[in-house]
């Protein structure tokens, strides 16, 4: 990063960065061969995290020298909406997630016909989806 880089170039490098942990997150993981090609892997995506955290705090800084609350305002959205859920995501893989997680479904459940609190909660304990009944007066 040098100290001429605009606001968008910031903002291109930090998507940059992204793409590169969105890559990674994408893949599946329970064939992992190459347990330390992995770990590289994770570090390298802790490593694109924190240096798009750094884009963000210079696109918060040159927003607010240049006066645009909003542009200062749409930085710290991205810290919270993108990069909060990434680091999150990134910590389960390092920490044990390493053939649990199958990608995106990491997000939604292990793909397992156990329920857990997420499905009880959406569902009610129902084994089976039921669409809820018309009445007379309801057509």
């Amino acid at each position: 990063m040098s100290s001429s880089q605009s606001f968008d170039d910031f903002e291109l490098e930090y998507n940059s960065h992204l793409s590169k942990v969105r890559s990674f997150l994408a893949q599946p993981t329970a064939n992992v061969s190459n347990s330390s090609q992995y770990e590289r892997d994770v570090k390298s995506c802790q490593q694109a995290l924190q240096e798009a955290k750094q884009c963000i705090h210079a696109m918060q800084g040159l927003a607010e020298v240049e006066g645009d609350p909003f542009k200062a305002e749409e930085a710290k959205r991205k810290l919270e909406r993108e990069i909060g859920p990434l680091e999150s995501e990134i910590r389960g893989r390092t920490y044990g997630g390493r053939g649990k997680n199958k990608g995106i479904t990491s997000v939604f459940g292990n793909g397992s016909t156990q329920s857990n609190g997420n499905t009880d909660y959406l569902f009610g304990n129902r084994s089976h989806y039921a669409p809820p009944s018309l009445g007379y007066n309801d057509i």
